[in-house]
């Protein structure tokens, strides 16, 4: 197993700005995709929002917003994971670390 030296690794620029703008971003591509299916339902198969309208009490209306707000929650969380320095260092190597694999010193 090889150590990864974080010490020559450049900081990441603004850590916390890019776990606000990740929760942003997959909490608005998520309703920007329920939307659109909401939009695609109506649409083209107004019977069957009838049949889940009776079938599915209001609740569930709910857990849905719940599960969006899961979903950024965990997306934010992944971002703080990938802005350590030494996941960032890992990241890097392979070319998706927030420092460009050139400018890494050789």
């Amino acid at each position: 197993m090889s150590h990864v030296d974080t010490t020559r690794i450049q900081p990441i620029w603004f850590p916390n700005q890019r776990v606000i703008r990740t929760v942003l971003q997959s909490t608005a591509s998520t309703l920007v995709t329920l939307a659109g299916l909401a939009g695609f339902l109506v649409l083209f198969t107004p019977q069957l929002l009838e049949a889940i309208r009776e079938i599915l009490p209001p609740s569930w209306y709910a857990w849905g917003v719940l599960a969006i707000g899961v979903l950024g929650t965990i997306s934010g969380v992944l971002a703080k994971v990938m802005a350590i320095p030494a996941v960032n260092a890992f990241l890097t190597r392979f070319g998706v670390g927030s420092v460009p694999a050139s400018q890494l010193p050789q």
